[in-house]
């Protein structure tokens, strides 16, 4: 039971870290570089530069605002199975963008820079954050919808189809093709930083070595391993032995579990 409650307390403790220091990369991202810039990153938070810039509003209240629709949807689609986390991550994403506006903004005039560098900080920011499943709603959340109708499309090509209509129309609006391919390179920073760090963090080495049973015993000794068959380990693992003590028929079979 201690050590129960300790890996909880572990685990919130992570999930805290990872939510605050990931929701602060994120808006120090997009306060530093890219709001300064009006480079549109797409999804809510693109949508919600655009808004900011025409009209002033706050952009993390924003954020939220366009998630809430999301999120019903989602309740109703999916149920409540983790949306959580997607509702939290929103909430403290949506904060921070507005409580960091402290940060400095003049760190660079080209807008070159700001792009790389803002998708870039905003990319590992969102990365900290997914490690532990929160999210920022937007385009992730509206591709889950839409899939549910258009299940022939790839998850990543409709995040993608979502992203390009907010930042061509956001190109439009302010008559600023420039503003298009600022905004595909932040987005292209913000991808390839988020992809590095989220599969670097799963990332494991599997070595399979084949060898003739004459250098079996050699090869052991030299990689100090100890050879066990796998369904060994499993049955001991499960206590097999234990359990089948009072039985008096087992019956095994081989074949798959999703094609018998």
């Amino acid at each position: 039971m201690k050590k129960r409650n300790l890996d909880q307390s572990a685990s919130l403790f992570l999930d805290a870290f990872s939510l605050l220091f990931g929701s602060l990369f994120f808006a120090a991202g997009f306060q530093m570089f890219l709001l300064p810039h009006g480079v549109v990153l797409g999804g809510a938070t693109g949508i919600a530069t655009i808004l900011n810039l025409f009209f002033g509003w706050p952009a993390g209240v924003l954020v939220l605002l366009i998630n809430l629709p999301l999120f019903a949807m989602s309740f109703f689609a999916y149920g409540k199975r983790g949306l959580g986390k997607a509702v939290i991550g929103t909430i403290a994403l949506s904060a921070l963008i507005d409580i960091c506006t402290f940060f400095p903004t003049d760190l660079t005039t080209d807008p070159l820079i700001a792009s790389v560098f803002g998708g870039g900080i905003a990319g590992f920011g969102m990365a900290i954050s997914l490690l532990r499943g929160f999210t920022g709603g937007g385009s992730d959340l509206a591709a889950y919808l839409i899939r549910r109708r258009l299940r022939f499309l790839s998850f990543g090509t409709v995040v993608l189809l979502i992203d390009g209509v907010i930042i061509v129309l956001s190109a439009i609006l302010r008559h600023d093709l420039g503003g298009l391919f600022y905004s595909i390179v932040s987005i292209a920073c913000y991808s390839l930083v988020l992809d590095t760090v989220v599969s670097r963090s799963y990332r494991a080495r599997l070595a399979l070595v084949i060898c003739s049973l004459d250098v079996e015993d050699e090869l052991i000794a030299a990689v100090k391993a100890k050879l066990e068959r796998g369904i060994e380990m499993v049955l001991e693992a499960m206590r097999f032995d234990e359990i089948i003590a009072g039985s008096d028929l087992v019956i095994t079979g081989e074949g798959r579990l999703d094609a018998q």
